[in-house]
């Protein structure tokens, strides 16, 4: 019997089962599933609901607390992170989604803004809510779908995520570039550079092994100051150190590519320049093709 079988008999039979299945399954299941469910939204009852509890998991993936929602009233789901909140409203059609309902939400709740998510949008409700809701951000669940996809594949933090999902003052579009940018060097990268050596067992060094200040920050942010304080007056560039950091930590980074390293080099390198503990020279490779393209080179800062 196939997965997606499988899936429909859970549906049907059980459906409180699917938060804890669609917790451990893969993304390309995840994506059939909430395709099944948007097919057979009128014909049981049960796939609306967890068509919803689907959405909430991909919540969940993009690095958000989420609260479920009640099926019968309310909001159908609360995404939370750091001091940010999302109110979501899920639907099978566009036809039931009201942009009226969901500003109440925002406002009852005082949340940063409302999400509305479904298969399709049609012409007339993106104009409404261009027009009248700037609370309000839309998004398919293919589109959803493909932000999870880039977060895994890159690692990309949730702070930068939750700018794209929130309304932001001005027009300034900065918040989406520093998104595509970053994953276009860190791609870029890989590809100019050779391939890495296969990964050993074990890691060669205790990522721990770092400054108390810098503890309680990701494994990359570790991995990259041990690196760099192993090489002082080197200067790296992204994928150079992600090199480095895959080849002296195979196991903790087992399950990355060296582009989601490089790519994440990107945001722990802010971490410790703010900390004063490393030097970052910024500049533009090609600066009259690429106004806004920055290049990032990394090196230990020296002690005065």
């Amino acid at each position: 019997m196939s997965v997606a079988a499988l899936f429909e008999i859970a549906v049907e039979t059980a459906p409180e089962r699917i938060r804890e299945l669609g917790r451990k399954a893969r993304l390309e299941d995840l994506e059939e599933w909430i395709r099944i469910c948007n097919v057979k939204s009128s014909k049981h009852p049960n796939y609306w609901m967890v068509f919803q509890d689907l959405v909430n998991i991909l919540g969940e993936r993009l690095g958000f607390q989420v609260v479920f929602g009640n099926y019968r009233k309310g909001p159908d789901g609360i995404w939370r992170y750091g001091g940010s909140e999302i109110v979501v409203e899920v639907k099978s059609s566009a036809a039931f989604f009201n942009p009226e309902e969901l500003r109440k939400f925002v406002m009852e709740r005082g949340a940063g803004s409302g999400l509305a998510i479904c298969p399709e949008f049609t012409n007339d409700k993106i104009a409404a809510v261009r027009g009248g809701y700037p609370e309000i951000r839309l998004i398919t669940t293919n589109g959803l779908c493909r932000l999870v996809r880039l977060r895994e594949q890159y690692q990309v933090p949730t702070e930068h995520i939750i700018n794209l999902l929130m309304p932001q003052e001005g027009i300034l579009l900065d918040n989406i570039i520093d998104l595509v940018s970053g994953i276009a060097e860190a791609t870029a990268q890989e590809e100019v550079e050779e391939p890495a050596a296969p990964p050993a067992e074990e890691d060669r060094l205790n990522i721990d092994e770092v400054p108390p200040e810098i503890r309680g920050l990701g494994d990359v942010s570790k991995a990259m100051y041990i690196v760099l304080s192993r090489n002082p007056g080197e200067v790296f560039n992204s994928t150079r150190l992600a090199k480095e950091i895959k080849r002296l930590f195979p196991k903790t980074f087992k399950d990355r590519s060296i582009a989601s390293i490089a790519y994440g080099t990107i945001w722990a390198g802010e971490s410790l320049e703010k900390r004063g503990l490393i030097e970052i020279e910024r500049y533009r490779p090609e600066p009259e093709k690429h106004p806004t393209w920055i290049r990032r080179r990394y090196m230990i800062k020296k002690k005065l």
